[in-house]
């Protein structure tokens, strides 16, 4: 699975070479060249919300933006639909989801890796994540390719999902499905409501946009 110029998933995410360009990606001013004295109290006011998006990037920053952009690429890298292993193994899940398991075999499984970062409040940390992935096309649409086997295919390069006020497994997959409805203009969140099933079966539901399934264990 090394030959990354064929994995067309890739093709939207950035390839970024040097630290340099980190900082470039991640520096936001947009205060820089408005003349601050020469405005009255009211205009002031109109930049207050763009004062809070201002972001200089730290040693710390710039670190977490490139393990960020590694994880990104290296799970396309892995999910390479041009790859004949890989469309095998998401053939094999897909199928299963049809079954409706409640498992699947550790064969199924893939790479996956998760990323922690924690600071006090008013450290950056949402404006770092904002800054960072304001780089990349959220929503592509691809059309047929025979190698990757689909006659078309909606990739969604990244998900920014809040945690549920109860903290529960099933409120977490319902503000998935909300964000990625109000990405696709679907209807997955009032599908599952109506379905009535567990929440361990939800995940291998047909009714599920193939890459939830995908992402939740693989």
């Amino acid at each position: 699975m090394n030959d990354l110029d064929k994995n067309p998933l890739l093709e939207a995410i950035p390839k970024v070479e040097s630290i340099a360009e980190y900082y470039d990606l991640l520096r936001n001013t947009p205060l820089e060249g408005v003349n601050i004295e020469s405005l009255d109290q009211i205009e002031r006011n109109e930049y207050l919300v763009d004062q809070a998006k201002t972001f200089e990037p730290t040693a710390q920053s710039l670190r977490i933006a490139a393990i960020v952009f590694g994880m990104i690429r290296s799970s396309y890298r892995w999910r390479n639909p041009s790859v004949v292993e890989y469309r095998r193994k998401r053939i094999g899940l897909l199928g299963m989801a049809q079954k409706k398991p409640t498992s699947i075999p550790q064969s199924l499984y893939g790479q996956a890796s998760t990323l922690v970062v924690k600071g006090v409040t008013g450290t950056g940390k949402s404006v770092l994540f904002d800054q960072l992935l304001g780089n990349l096309q959220q929503v592509i649409y691809h059309k047929e390719d025979l190698v990757c086997g689909w006659s078309q295919c909606t990739q969604i390069t990244y998900l920014k999902i809040p945690m549920s006020h109860d903290g529960s497994r099933g409120g977490f997959l319902m503000n998935i499905l909300l964000v990625i409805d109000d990405l696709l203009k679907t209807n997955y969140v009032k599908d599952i409501a109506n379905s009535r099933i567990s929440i361990e079966r939800c995940v291998f539901s047909p009714n599920l946009p193939p890459i939830l399934s995908e992402s939740c264990h693989l």
